[in-house]
């Protein structure tokens, strides 16, 4: 069994705190053994300076009972007194727990409790020991009011006590003494053992702080002749955040993030915090779970309606400042998950993953004037061409070969299958059997080309195509004209301004050149309407919000004039944020689990949109039936005028060519 010793006396700089010294890799002479942890503590009796017992000692039965009933294989045992407990007690509490624990001891003397010299040393120790182990219960023994209340304090602010981290307290301090420490007692995994009456023995009580309530439930009660025994329906260090048995008020921050939040109207209750009525998914997320750990909640708003921002000196704005400054319980965004934020604030577990997307003004309804040349693919015309000219070489190979008087030219021959491709009529005539069957093969050939041609031609003119320029950001930063909109003092303006690299990094370049415009979430929708409508800027944002405000402009104008871009960027998770180390985080997270495993999440998503699917796939081309008008045909024109110059040009060619021949002759 690894106990305490006391083998080496030691005291820090400030002579304030005993420190601990790790000998388990130092041998002694043969007769002693290895300890792990060393308590340096001044020599006392086990009574404190008036000759009354140490809170300690008094209580060392009941207490070495709820540390055997609560300890758990590979945790350890840190003890965390005042000036008033003796190497002594220490040594009998840890003999009697009689566990394969590992201890560390801690001495703080009471009158410099509130002098912050060493304490770096010492809690930087202490969470050494927290972090390092599997579990860890601390025990706290005091009767003094002061020394407990400023030990809870910095033990809070330190992160000693997270609340996996287990705190029992031993005192000789009335409840009504403790009404100062309630308020942190009640926050953290912890029990008071306190001393109740004196008088027909010795009898403790194990209470636990309710939270959010102004009562202890009363867990266990100790005498000497029952010994530890338990409240009906109760256990050691009771998981109290899973259920308040008394409810509680709860204050959570938003914003606008339709279609997770909304604000509905401002409750006047004369506070001097404005607080509001909510709608929306968060809400409905948040009142399953309000029901089922019992409590409820009043929303707030941040004064700066960001979800975070951090500056240099480690200040946060928005969302998350509130959380770190623990002025609200929750923050209730969504927000999304990023390592700065988690370094300052705990998220829940993931409600979803989003994609940035670009939205664009989608163009007016045009047809395509050069709509007569697409019927057929690029690799259909060269198919043709280069057939024709296998033909040709064909045809000339064969008339040298099998020439004879019935035998058109090979300039007769080539001339034949163009008209035919043309839709010409044939002079031409030949009695050759390979002849006619090479050229009844290519009159198949194009019969079948023209229909086709034909029949997809007429589709063609009667579509009109619908422009969406922007379907990828590479072509955003392609068009000098277009203006990107952004988020301000969000994630996804945090990302590409840290970019070092890649087109991220040539985002932040063009916003330094004036092709960013920066909003806030209540400037959405009248910025979409504004900006975007003009066809000049685009928006990018999570598809989900960009998919609510499509579904409102549908209903309202009753056409589509918005699309989302193809690409996606930037997946996002998103969560619910705490301040750090919050006890809500496990009743939080079962919620979240449960409305996300099982669906409901998505359907409480689809069910505010009344037309979920309207604009989410526009087509780019519509079916229109009207006459076709100059607009739709002038790639036509272009093409026979080409063709006019090109053949007035060779006609020209040719007449001078005749004239010089002449002239030569």
């Amino acid at each position: 069994m690894r106990t305490c010793a006391e083998k080496v006396k030691e005291k820090c700089n400030s002579n304030q705190i005993s420190t601990i010294i790790d000998l388990k890799h130092r041998q002694e002479n043969e007769a002693d053994k290895v300890f792990k942890f060393i308590s340096i503590l001044d020599t006392r009796s086990t009574s404190n300076g008036n000759g009354e017992p140490d809170v300690l000692s008094e209580s060392l039965a009941v207490t070495s009972s709820v540390l055997r009933e609560s300890w758990m294989p590979s945790c350890t045992i840190t003890l965390f007194i005042d000036g008033a407990t003796s190497s002594t007690t220490v040594k009998k509490i840890i003999q009697d727990i009689g566990m394969e624990a590992e201890y560390a001891v801690y001495e703080v003397p009471r009158e410099d409790v509130r002098s912050t010299s060493g304490d770096g040393d010492l809690f930087q120790s202490i969470n050494q020991i927290r972090t390092s182990s599997r579990c860890m219960t601390l025990l706290l023994a005091t009767s003094d009011e002061e020394f407990l209340k400023v030990s809870l304090e910095k033990l809070l602010k330190n992160n000693v006590v997270t609340w996996p981290t287990r705190l029992l307290v031993v005192t000789r301090l009335s409840s009504r003494q403790l009404r100062q420490s309630k308020n942190l007692l009640s926050r953290l995994n912890a029990m008071v053992i306190i001393l109740e009456d004196y008088t027909k023995g010795r009898r403790f009580g194990v209470y636990a702080y309710i939270p959010y309530s102004h009562r202890m439930a009363l867990v266990a009660s100790w005498t000497e002749k029952s010994r530890l025994k338990f409240v009906e329906d109760q256990q050691l260090f009771p998981d109290k955040f899973r259920r308040f048995p008394d409810g509680g008020n709860l204050v959570a921050a938003a914003i606008r993030y339709p279609p997770h939040v909304y604000f509905q109207e401002e409750i006047d209750d004369l506070s001097p915090v404005k607080k509001y009525r909510i709608t929306g998914t968060m809400k409905f997320l948040v009142d399953m779970i309000a029901g089922k750990v019992n409590f409820t909640y009043d929303v707030i708003t941040p004064p700066i309606g960001s979800w975070g921002y951090g500056y240099p000196n480690g200040s946060w704005d928005g969302l998350v400042g509130m959380a770190l400054r623990e002025e609200v319980d929750l923050s209730i965004g969504p927000a999304v998950v990023l390592f700065n934020r988690a370094l300052v604030i705990d998220y829940c577990d993931t409600l979803m993953v989003k994609y940035i997307r670009i939205l664009g003004r989608r163009g007016s309804t045009e047809a395509n004037p050069w709509s007569f040349v697409m019927p057929l693919a690029p690799s259909v015309w060269a198919a043709t061409f280069a057939t024709l000219l296998a033909i040709f070489v064909i045809v000339t190979i064969l008339s040298k070969i099998m020439w004879d008087s019935m035998s058109l030219s090979p300039k007769m021959s080539i001339s034949m299958y163009i008209r035919a491709l043309l839709m010409q009529d044939i002079r031409e005539r030949t009695d050759n059997i390979w002849e006619k069957l090479l050229f009844g093969a290519w009159l198949l050939t194009v019969l079948v080309l023209i229909e086709a041609y034909s029949a997809t031609l007429f589709s063609l003119l009667a579509l009109r195509r619908v422009p969406e320029p922007y379907h990828s950001l590479r072509a955003v930063l392609h068009d000098p004209k277009a203006i990107m909109i952004w988020f301000g003092n969000t994630a996804y303006t945090q990302f590409f301004e840290a970019a070092e690299s890649g087109i991220f990094k040539e985002v932040y370049e063009a916003g330094q050149k004036g092709r960013i415009t920066y909003i806030s979430p209540q400037e959405y929708v009248g910025t979409v309407d504004r900006l975007v409508s003009r066809g000049d800027h685009v928006l990018l944002h999570p598809g989900l919000a960009m998919k609510m405000f499509l579904t409102e402009d549908f209903m309202d104008k009753g056409s589509c004039k918005f699309y989302f871009s193809r690409e996606m960027l930037i997946p996002m998770a998103f969560s619910l944020m705490l301040p750090k180390y919050s006890p809500l985080r496990g009743p939080i997270n079962e919620g979240i689990r449960a409305a996300v495993e099982g669906g409901l999440y998505s359907h409480w998503l689809e069910s505010t949109m009344t037309n979920p699917k309207s604009c989410r796939n526009p087509p780019s081309k519509i079916y229109v039936n009207s006459a076709l008008s100059l607009m739709n045909t002038w790639g036509m024109f272009v093409a026979l005028a080409t063709g006019y110059i090109v053949s007035l040009f060779l006609f020209c060619l040719e007449i001078l060519q005749g004239k010089l021949t002449a002239t030569t002759q």
